[in-house]
């Protein structure tokens, strides 16, 4: 059961494997100092700690996408956006589980290739599609890394390279 996501299972594993690498070989008891012990509070609080600001960052990130899909679906120059994609998926998955992330790219990567084949190999690309990538680079960036944004202005180059007449440069 996945209940926890990725990031919630990742921490849990983490933490057993430090609890695992501090205990004493079997047979063997000793007490812990309150330096250890104090040690190892400060370690979980700053794992703990992590993890919150992951889940919130997370949190923060998809608002942000949903705010730049709702704009792109308003926008006549860029393809509809495949919203049945996120159907029956919640909030908490679309943050926190590997299939969550894989429907999301799923959907910006249908939005901004698609956009490409709309506009026909010869048409420029719109301002529209260059803005919305801009936008999800900067304020989506671990769901539209630069990884994404360098894909997108790949194919952006690519196409109008396909569209110039032959001998340009």
């Amino acid at each position: 059961n996945n209940t926890g996501g990725l990031i919630t299972a990742a921490l849990r594993n983490q933490s057993r494997s430090d609890a695992a690498s501090r205990r004493p070989a079997s047979g063997q008891r000793r007490t812990r100092t309150p330096r250890e012990v104090a040690d190892e509070a400060r370690r979980s609080e700053d794992a703990n700690v992590h993890s919150m600001y992951r889940l919130v960052s997370r949190s923060v990130q998809l608002l942000d996408l949903l705010s730049c899909l709702v704009r792109a679906q308003s926008s006549p120059m860029l393809p509809e956006v495949r919203w049945g994609l996120l159907h029956g998926l919640t909030f908490c998955q679309l943050v926190t589980t590997g299939g969550g992330q894989g429907r999301v790219e799923e959907v910006l990567v249908s939005l901004v290739c698609e956009e490409g084949r709309l506009a026909g190999p010869d048409a420029p690309t719109s301002a529209d599609a260059d803005n919305l990538a801009a936008d999800l680079g900067r304020s989506c960036y671990l769901y539209f890394g630069a990884g994404s944004r360098l894909s997108y202005l790949g194919f952006r180059a690519a196409r109008s390279a396909a569209a110039a007449p032959p001998g340009s440069s």
